[in-house]
């Protein structure tokens, strides 16, 4: 049970992050809101399948291999679509600060989930490190690519 907890930490964490990179390059070229709801499904979709599929190809088909590849999925997906439902509602800069609220609280939990094998400041520091570290590298490859507007 425990090892499907990590697998649901790790898959949820990264499809967040991989959202929150292709989220603020398409929020910071101007893109319209039902672009960046239909892009952020696309990568879900793909991130869920890639990291799904990676878990069950790296298991040597050790029991259980089926259901950590099946939870990776569904946590990766859920991880990568969910911060973005604010985008069925509400578009633009209010779309994007609920986008950020909701990667804020996936945050948390997933740092409060990661204190079972770490200590709390140390789980939150880099939950939170990493999470600041993919939006500043997105923003700064946006802008030197010139997606600025």
């Amino acid at each position: 049970m425990r090892s499907l907890f990590k697998q649901a930490t790790f898959g949820s964490f990264d499809g967040m992050t991989s959202l929150l990179g292709i989220l603020v390059a398409l929020v910071v070229s101007h893109t319209n809101p039902h672009t960046v709801l239909v892009a952020s499904a696309g990568l879900a979709i793909a991130a869920a399948v890639g990291m799904g599929g990676g878990e069950y190809l790296s298991d040597s088909g050790g029991p259980g291999g089926l259901t950590r590849a099946s939870v990776m999925t569904g946590a990766t997906f859920a991880g990568a679509f969910i911060p973005v439902l604010p985008y069925l509602w509400v578009g633009g800069r209010l779309g994007f600060i609920l986008t950020l609220a909701v990667i804020a609280l996936i945050s948390v939990a997933i740092a409060e989930i990661r204190t079972l094998d770490s200590r709390r400041v140390k789980a939150y520091a880099q939950t939170f490190v990493i999470v600041l570290l993919a939006s500043g590298l997105s923003i700064g490859v946006s802008i030197l690519l010139g997606v600025n507007g």
